[in-house]
């Protein structure tokens, strides 16, 4: 298996219920690092999945529409990436690629913040550990996406933070 993920090659594995789901043969994307832009990811997306402007892989990999990509990069372009993606079935309204964080930072504040099961329920961040991007992933819960209000504003201004909830984090 190692091979495998060492090689640029995305790594399909079987579920139970007969769908693939995508494991990253780039773990790099998991860690903020670039991938080659050429790369295209085969890809099948939940089954029931509401197409949405952001919604994630089965291995917690985000995905973004065309749409809100275009937002993002405009605010944010050198904190993200996309990637793009061929479905196994076509999906009606699905224009979506990987979305590619750049910048997976170690600023929580373990102390301060709750943790709920693998959930964040109070994020509080160690702002001098953050620096410049306005979008980022929290390294040690990369579930957690923090973005600035100015990315916050430009994707409801775009109508593109549907399914999206915004949640306010605290840092000091």
């Amino acid at each position: 298996m190692r091979e495998c993920l060492e090689g640029k090659n995305a790594l399909l594995l079987a579920q139970p219920d007969g769908q693939l789901t995508v494991l990253y043969k780039f773990l790099e994307l998991m860690d903020g690092k670039k991938v080659d832009p050429a790369m295209v990811v085969p890809l099948s997306p939940f089954a029931g999945n509401v197409v949405s402007h952001l919604m994630f892989t089965h291995l917690g990999v985000p995905t973004t529409s065309m749409r809100a990509f275009a937002v993002l990069d405009s605010v944010a372009g050198d904190d993200v990436q996309l990637v793009k993606v061929t479905l196994d079935v076509p999906i009606a309204g699905f224009d979506h690629g990987l979305l590619n964080i750049l910048h997976h930072v170690d600023c929580l504040d373990h102390s301060a913040s709750k943790v709920w099961i693998s959930t964040l329920a109070t994020t509080v961040l160690l702002a001098d550990r953050i620096g410049s991007p306005k979008i980022f992933r929290i390294k040690s819960h990369p579930g957690t996406i923090i973005v600035s209000s100015e990315v916050k504003s430009a994707l409801e201004g775009a109508g593109c933070s549907d399914r999206m909830e915004f949640v306010p984090v605290e840092s000091h």
